[in-house]
């Protein structure tokens, strides 16, 4: 089902993976919250060809080759730091 967020998206040159479209869907996270995360984030994490990028409580896991979102998950902290983020790569 193509979505007016999945337009947005494209139109910025990102998709979304199924699983990342039901991760989004679950979590109750705004377009604005996952465009910010994209185009202007607080971190960005690379391991492995992927990427981490957050944007306060957000953090969005995508491939930057393909332009796919992956993932998103939210922290419980204010905001996301680098050891959590190394601790989510650590975990795949």
């Amino acid at each position: 089902m193509f979505s007016p967020m999945d337009h947005h998206l494209r139109t910025l040159g990102w998709h979304l993976s199924p699983h990342a479209a039901e991760r989004i869907h679950s979590r109750g996270i705004r377009p604005s919250q996952l465009v910010a995360a994209l185009t202007s984030p607080d971190l960005t994490y690379p391991d492995r060809g992927d990427q981490i990028q957050t944007f306060g409580r957000l953090a969005v896991v995508v491939n930057p080759r393909s332009r796919t979102i992956l993932t998103v998950l939210v922290t419980g902290a204010s905001r996301w730091d680098e050891h959590e983020a190394r601790a989510i790569f650590a975990l795949a």
